[in-house]
């Protein structure tokens, strides 16, 4: 379970969320728009991975959400002890990117396990979830000065911001019945003066079993778009990395 929790967070981490006040530019997320990463476990390539923007809206009280799809399969040296499929689906509002409903299924061979989030709005903010038919479980969070999203939301509001390497961004992101502390510190030395098309960002993980917190995470974007070029993901157990296809 370790592991699934890692990928989760792979998209995750990579987002510097907006502060009260940052502007965003929504023309960045283009609909239908499909990238390829492999996943490497230090040197070994151990999965590939697939992130999709659905090309229409999709609507929920009558308001626009994107869909936004993520799927990893193992591959290569994971593949000898797991024949791992990771399905993530999120619907996240078109503007506020607040999670509307979260989807995670996971696939070992043939068994198959769904995890739901349902989200609510009010003075707090109100979740429920639940695994396969179970019973719901119901949690209630305190909304903060920062954004909160899941993974694949935080996935999205990058893609609208100016990344411009001046100030640390935080976020508040939900994840297995968790609400977590993020955040991305601007670090030059990572790439090459040269490359004026990369933005690097030291990421701050969360304090948990699963992560490395005194190591070194990072994560590369590129181009006005901000496409998630490369990240590190130092774990307890070493390093992940993701990495986009030529």
């Amino acid at each position: 379970m370790k592991f699934f929790i890692c990928v989760a967070f792979v998209f995750a981490s990579i987002a510097p969320l907006a502060q009260s006040g940052d502007k965003h530019d929504f023309a960045r997320i283009r609909r239908g728009e499909t990238l390829q990463y492999k996943i490497k476990y230090g040197w070994f390539k151990i999965g590939e991975a697939e992130v999709k923007i659905d090309s229409r809206l999709h609507f929920f009280n009558n308001e626009p959400h994107y869909h936004i799809h993520f799927n990893l399969k193992a591959h290569g040296l994971l593949a000898l002890f797991s024949n791992l499929n990771l399905d993530l689906d999120s619907f996240v509002h078109s503007e506020t990117f607040r999670p509307n409903r979260s989807v995670q299924t996971v696939r070992y061979g043939k068994r198959e396990n769904s995890y739901f989030d349902d989200f609510f709005y009010a003075d707090s903010i109100y979740v429920q979830y639940w695994k396969n038919q179970n019973e719901k479980e119901k949690f209630v969070f305190e909304e903060t000065d920062v954004p909160f999203v899941d993974a694949l939301g935080s996935y999205l509001l990058v893609k609208t911001m100016d990344l411009n390497m001046s100030e640390p961004k935080n976020m508040q992101l939900y994840y297995g019945k968790e609400v977590y502390d993020f955040g991305i510190t601007p670090d030059k030395s990572l790439i090459s003066s040269s490359d004026h098309d990369l933005k690097a960002y030291q990421i701050r993980l969360p304090d948990i079993q699963e992560f490395s917190v005194d190591k070194e995470s990072y994560v590369i974007f590129r181009g006005r778009e901000n496409i998630l070029e490369e990240m590190k993901l130092a774990t307890s157990d070493g390093n992940i990395y993701l990495i986009l296809e030529d």
